[in-house]
């Protein structure tokens, strides 16, 4: 579905809010990218099925071919690597509908009451007081298990 001018103007007319004269604002761009962002779902979810299809045969044939001389525990082989790859299709679709979802139900903010509770799939570590041990380490404030922050990337500065 192709937007339209007028779908643009509507979109923009309805959104107006506080915006600066000749900018529109940020939820009228939001309005018009969430349905298409809700329909990626689908597609998403049908090629992590197809790859978990794909899985599943490549995983039966090498265990076939493993199998060979014990028949009689090819079936449990089998039936061990199906519960494996629905684990993995399982966790992977999780992260597949909430990457999709954060996109659609983004907000921009900074308040850490709201980025601490909305860490379902981002690991957390407790908060740093910015202080340092002798050894260099970040120190941890007292009350860190409280307020968990995401986990940043850092550089490995050993060689």
């Amino acid at each position: 579905m192709d937007l339209r001018d007028d779908d643009i103007e509507r979109a923009i007319k309805n959104h107006q809010g506080d915006s600066i004269p000749g900018f529109p604002s940020i939820h009228a761009f939001l309005y018009l990218l969430s349905p298409r962002l809700e329909r990626l779902k689908e597609p998403a979810i049908d090629l992590l099925n197809n790859i978990y299809t794909e899985l599943r045969k490549i995983s039966g044939e090498l265990i076939a071919e493993v199998a060979r001389k014990a028949p009689s525990v090819m079936d449990e082989m089998i039936n061990e690597a199906d519960v494996f790859l629905q684990n993995l299709r399982n966790k992977a679709q999780e992260v597949i509908v909430s990457n999709i979802d954060s996109e659609i139900n983004y907000i921009f903010t900074n308040d850490d009451n709201y980025l601490s509770e909305r860490t379902k799939l981002i690991p957390t570590q407790p908060r740093s007081s910015g202080k340092k041990r002798e050894d260099g380490a970040p120190l941890m404030d007292a009350n860190a298990t409280s307020e968990p922050r995401p986990v940043t990337a850092s550089k490995d500065t050993k060689e």
